[in-house]
């Protein structure tokens, strides 16, 4: 691999022959994020450099094109002298930011998402011609500073490039797992919310919820 390529939290999608790794945070734990981007051609077996994004992000192919959404800047920190690498909390900043590789090979800003949404905590699907985004985590509470966990299902089309909410979750969930099946958006484990008035993260979940998927056209 690159020298220069991020070992963990980065984005990575195919078109099939090419495999795409944006962003990521580089080097051992709790480094910093880099914009860094590189593409694998699984034929040849080369690594090639690729634009780096205006900022770190992680990302999505629809339809040959490369989208990045939301994503997260700031990570947790290392406690100095910490044998086991354990970090403490420092500032963190959730963007809503999306970005498209155009045909030029230039990065084009589209419009924002409906609210700031970590990439590395949302889960997302491809359904015909949207992506389906669900819960995540938003920019903290201002007073508490505790995290946001997300309690929306989010849809963005391609077609049109806009954003709008398809429905509220059961409870607000961050790191959950997402399929789409026969017309049913079905969501599976994660972390969820302390309560209806509390977005602030609770416990680890192992249900399974489903729902039948009506897209805002």
């Amino acid at each position: 691999m690159p020298r220069e390529m991020a070992h963990s939290h980065f984005g990575m999608v195919t078109d099939g022959r090419y495999m795409y790794v944006v962003t990521g945070q580089y080097g051992p734990q709790c480094r910093g994020p880099t914009a860094h981007t590189f593409v694998l051609d699984t034929k040849t077996k080369k690594w090639h450099d690729f634009p780096p994004l205006p900022v770190s992000r992680g990302c999505v192919v629809f339809k040959d094109r490369l989208y990045v959404i939301g994503g997260q800047e700031g990570d947790f920190m290392a406690k100095p002298g910490a044998p086991i690498f354990k970090c403490s909390r420092r500032n963190e900043v959730v963007f809503g930011n999306v970005y498209m590789l155009d045909d030029e090979v230039k990065w084009k800003t589209l419009p924002p998402m409906l609210k700031p949404d970590s990439h590395i905590e949302f889960a997302w699907a491809i359904v015909s011609n949207y992506i389906v985004i669900v819960g995540g985590t938003t920019e903290k509470h201002p007073v508490t500073k505790k995290m946001v966990l997300v309690g929306e299902i989010f849809q963005f089309n391609f077609d049109t490039l806009k954003w709008s909410v398809i429905r509220e979750l059961p409870y607000r969930v961050k790191t959950t797992l997402v399929g789409y099946w026969q017309g049913w958006l079905y969501f599976i484990s994660g972390q969820r919310d302390k309560g209806p008035t509390d977005p602030a993260q609770k416990e680890v979940i192992g249900e399974m919820w489903r729902t039948k998927l009506k897209l805002n056209s």
